[in-house]
């Protein structure tokens, strides 16, 4: 059963009854759309990253993994424009999680999120590019106190500043010494899991922009390990709802292209998530649509209240199995709907006759059609989810309730074999691979079949020498060229300018700058250094994926191979372009960190 329409999808079941094996994998493995997969313990990935580089990008977030690719979220902020104020609300907003109901907990968690909307947005418009991140932003809230106030009275306040800035420090500033401590320590506490060094690692610096997603076919997998799945759920927030918010920002266009898919694995777990509702009533607009996964809708009640209703109507498609609670049985069995019935009810009457012993009587039977359920709440419990029998119940808007049949996907052949990893040809230009080894006991090819391996084997590394070869030289030709030219810019403006501006001649270091870069060229070029880095980053991952893969095809292989050199050779190729790549990164910081020298050095002379 395939679902085409561009509504969103729900699947509600109870853990370990087959979510991923039947739902989330098989989708992962065969829908050529981008998708987005909170993707908890890390199987989807392994599993499925593989096929999914056949389709296009693959990113993956895992902030406990070496080679994570990274997310900085004020890269979301849209600093120096009218948004900026409702983007750094958002993130605010995403950085602390809803608790229970209770008012006087909100009133702090809202005067928390004012305190870190400000924050945000001073370290967004004020910081150089190499600290706009969210530990800069934990950083100063962590100050000692008297720090902390002199640097919002200072800083925040000044009234050259944005406006919303301004105001999130005046708002501390006129509250009482109490108040005020709630509100800073209640910041604190819902930003303290952003301390975490591999979480520090991974949101930096963006490695990929969440818009490639919408605009070509991508993947991204969000991983965080179920052993810090609680603590990380603010991390999970940020990453999913700025992901989410991102996708409105271009106005809505007609593509070819499946919807991206956004794939919220237990996503009542991840608290209230304002996003989320906005997303079920207009993302299906945007090309996108979302499958959210719940163990019970008691679940998605407890979190989104009235809002419940919402969020199931506006799913076009709804998967129910593996049913433990009554609630969710019953709503199952009410849309379900009713049969109607032939039922048969008999009635005797009696009476006895005047002076007669014997009891008289009359027997009617009444034959009338009545509606019962098509399905009751008990037998939607009772539906098995194991076995060569397990079930689903399904709805299709506008079509009639579905019994089907639940399918793991190593069932299916085609599955099955799409799960296998992906021989490392995938990234590199579709070479020539060698039969794989990894499941048989190494052995040495013979005569023809001997001529025939190293023959595949020579056209996959050279192949994969291509590849890297331009990576290699592009790198170091760019990071000579772009590095001089710069440079040049860099000691011309900062050190002739400003020594004329420091000299006192203000209208001579201004001319100074103006004839050789404006601040908005600066900012201009900044901007592309840093999608530069972005590029450079990405190479960076991939070619450590390559280098990765090749070393598993070398520990497949016997030492007397003759296929070991030449994947060693390609190992050397690809280590000497990330190599190249991670020196372009660090030219990049260097020069962003330039360009901010500049635009300083001249806005302090004006």
């Amino acid at each position: 059963m395939y679902y085409d329409g561009d509504q969103h999808l729900i699947t509600v079941a109870p853990t370990r009854t087959g979510k991923g094996t039947c739902h989330i994998i098989p989708n992962l493995l065969t829908y050529q759309g981008s998708m987005v997969v909170n993707d908890i313990k890390g199987e989807n990935f392994k599993e499925s990253s593989q096929q999914r580089l056949k389709f296009g990008q693959v990113f993956r977030f895992a902030p406990f993994a070496e080679d994570t690719d990274g997310f900085n979220p004020l890269d979301f902020v849209r600093r120096g424009t009218p948004a900026a104020f409702d983007d750094a609300m958002l993130v605010a907003d995403m950085l602390i999680v809803p608790g229970s109901n209770d008012d006087e907990g909100n009133h702090w968690k809202e005067a928390a999120k004012n305190l870190l909307a400000g924050l945000i947005g001073y370290v967004t418009e004020r910081e150089p590019i190499a600290t706009r991140n969210l530990q800069r932003v934990r950083e100063l809230l962590t100050l000692d106190q008297k720090s902390f106030l002199a640097f919002v009275q200072e800083a925040m306040a000044d009234p050259a500043g944005p406006p919303y800035v301004v105001r999130a420090a005046n708002m501390l500033l006129q509250k009482a010494d109490r108040e005020r401590s709630g509100v800073i320590s209640t910041a604190q506490a819902q930003t303290s899991i952003w301390d975490s060094e591999p979480l520090a690692r991974a949101t930096r610096i963006s490695t990929f922009k969440v818009e490639e997603l919408r605009d070509q076919v991508a993947t991204l997998y969000i991983i965080v390990p179920p052993e810090h799945l609680s603590t990380y759920k603010s991390v999970l927030r940020v990453v999913l709802g700025l992901a989410l918010s991102s996708m409105t920002r271009k106005p809505p266009e007609r593509s070819e292209r499946p919807p991206l898919t956004f794939l919220f694995d237990e996503f009542p777990s991840l608290g209230y998530m304002q996003p989320v509702v906005d997303a079920m009533a207009y993302l299906a607009g945007y090309g996108c649509r979302l499958w959210l996964f719940a163990q019970d809708l008691g679940q998605i009640r407890e979190i989104y209240g009235d809002n419940t209703t919402s969020l199931l109507a506006n799913c076009g498609a709804r998967a129910f199995f593996g049913v433990a609670d009554y609630e969710t049985a019953e709503y199952v069995s009410k849309m379900a709907g009713q049969k109607t019935v032939l039922t048969s009810t008999r009635s005797l009457k009696t009476s006895r006759v005047l002076f007669w012993d014997d009891i008289w009587g009359v027997e009617s039977q009444n034959l009338q059609y009545i509606g019962v359920p098509l399905i009751a709440p008990d037998e939607v419990m009772r539906i098995p989810v194991r076995g060569d029998q397990q079930r689903q119940i399904v709805f299709l808007q506008g079509q009639a309730p579905v019994l089907a049949l639940k399918i793991p996907y190593h069932v299916v052949d085609a599955w099955a074999a799409a799960a296998v990893r992906a021989p490392v040809s995938v990234q590199l230009d579709q070479a020539p691979m060698p039969p794989s080894t990894a499941s048989e006991p190494p052995r040495q090819p013979e005569g023809a079949a001997a001529a025939d391996a190293v023959a595949k084997a020579k056209a996959y590394g050279a192949a994969a020498a291509k590849k890297a070869k331009p990576w290699a030289s592009a790198a170091a030709s760019a990071a000579k060229t772009g590095a001089a030219h710069l440079g040049e810019k860099i000691s011309l403006v900062t050190q002739q300018g400003a020594a004329y501006i420091k000299e006192g001649n203000k209208r001579k270091g201004q001319g100074m700058a103006k004839n050789y870069e404006t601040i908005d060229e600066i900012k201009a070029s900044s901007e592309q250094t840093r999608e530069n880095m972005v590029d450079f980053a990405r190479f960076v991952r991939e070619t450590e994926g390559n280098i990765r893969l090749c070393e598993a095809e070398i520990a497949a292989l016997a030492p007397n191979d003759p296929r070991r050199a030449v994947f060693e050779e390609t190992r050397s190729g690809l280590e000497r372009s990330l190599a190249s790549n991670r020196r372009m990164v660090e030219v990049g910081r260097i020069l962003l960190d330039g360009g901010e020298a500049i635009v300083e050095s001249i806005e302090d002379g004006a």
